[in-house]
């Protein structure tokens, strides 16, 4: 299988939203929101398989200070571990790199909120 990856489009958010209910163990139902609110405002690229939208990154830009963080990623349970979300994460930085960004942050959860996995 060779994924394809483009630009997301704010029409990707249902799909993008059933990827993420298919991994429960990492959004909650605040997470749903929140990717719902980001798909509207951040950037963000999509990996597409026979069409069908199976992988995202979504990040946020700030050209003022040249950084950006990736808010969320996350890949098809049934295709993990086939360079999927390496791929999406490459394109992430290749995209910034070319437009000057100098750091791209990943952060995990902090440990002030309560969930258990």
């Amino acid at each position: 299988m060779r994924s394809r990856i483009r630009r997301m489009v704010v029409g990707d958010l249902p799909s993008i939203v059933e990827i993420a209910k298919l991994l429960p163990q990492w959004f909650t139902e605040s997470g749903l929101d929140g990717i719902a609110r980001d798909v509207q405002t951040h950037e963000g690229f999509v990996a597409l398989d026979d069409g069908n939208l199976v992988g995202f990154a979504i990040y946020a830009a700030d050209k003022d200070r040249n950084e950006a963080e990736l808010t969320w990623i996350a890949v098809h349970p049934e295709l993990h571990r086939r360079s999927i979300g390496r791929t999406l994460v490459k394109t992430v930085e290749a995209d910034l790199t070319q437009r000057g960004f100098l750091s791209l942050e990943v952060s995990t959860m902090a440990p002030t909120v309560e969930y258990e996995p």
